[in-house]
């Protein structure tokens, strides 16, 4: 299982679930077929506007506990209105929010995939997460779980506005969440030809500033080259590389070989929970 998922004995839920909201007490989020609670874990004092929670998902004997942290809330009423309405199921799974407490990072915050199977909770994995107004599962789609490739977003080549990132689509497998390449090529590879034109119009702008336009060709090539390589996509990814090693300084040229060879083709983005 993802993350080796540590069930532990959950502790007695019926008295927590109905307590007020407030720090060491336990606030029912779901019931049935799936309990939900969130404990505030904000202590006097605190900053304002910060709600930091722990949330645990229990089924019978089992349980699993996550922090979460929410930021630029009112109150903490406000804080369990958004838990309830970014945690629920959807498609036969629960997802539940975990946000990261504020930050630029490109997955700050995910939804933790629950299914119940043969009558046990089993953690399925996670994917990138909605905004507070969106339902439970918004990035589900169609029997696909949507998430950001986000190995590169430091990179020794480009800035973190410009680090190439691309969706990924994945299934659940066995229990377990894998990247469907084919799929995510197909519905990346419209981006790819957009930036193959960008390439094009960059190169032969005479008005942009020459730094600008190294910094704009790194990273629409490694962008596309890491796609092409992460999809498996051999002639692309010799396209790519051949106008790489043209248009970059041979010192860019060389970071750009080393961190497209980084790229592992399917890999799950870094999970945000243990």
């Amino acid at each position: 299982m993802i993350g080796s998922l540590a069930l532990v004995l959950a502790a007695p839920l019926a008295a927590a679930l109905a307590a007020p909201a407030y720090a060491g007490d336990a606030v029912a989020i779901l019931g049935r077929p799936v309990a939900v609670s969130a404990r505030l874990d904000r202590a006097p004092g605190a900053p304002p506007h910060f709600y930091p929670f722990t949330i645990t998902v229990a089924h019978e004997q089992q349980a699993y506990s996550y922090r979460t942290a929410l930021v630029a809330v009112d109150d903490a009423a406000a804080a369990i209105a958004i838990l309830r309405r970014t945690i629920g199921w959807r498609g036969g799974y629960l997802f539940a929010r975990r946000e990261c407490g504020g930050g630029n990072a490109w997955r700050c915050d995910v939804d933790l995939v629950f299914a119940l199977r043969g009558g046990r909770l089993e953690r399925i994995g996670e994917q990138i997460g909605g905004t507070r107004s969106q339902a439970p599962g918004a990035a589900y789609r169609n029997g696909h779980f949507v998430d950001v490739y986000d190995r590169l977003e430091i990179n020794d080549l480009t800035s973190h506005a410009g680090a190439p990132w691309f969706r990924i689509y994945l299934v659940d497998r066995n229990g377990e969440l894998a990247v469907d390449l084919p799929y995510t090529w197909r519905m990346d590879a419209r981006r790819f030809a957009e930036n193959r034109r960008e390439i094009v119009r960059v190169e032969r702008d005479p008005k942009l500033d020459p730094r600008a336009r190294n910094e704009s060709l790194a990273s629409l090539l490694l962008h596309n080259a890491a796609l092409a390589r992460y999809c498996r996509q051999a002639g692309p990814l010799e396209a790519t590389d051949s106008d790489a090693k043209r248009l970059l300084a041979p010192v860019a040229y060389a970071s750009f070989q080393r961190i497209v060879a980084s790229v592992e083709p399917g890999q799950l983005p870094r999970p945000q929970t243990p």
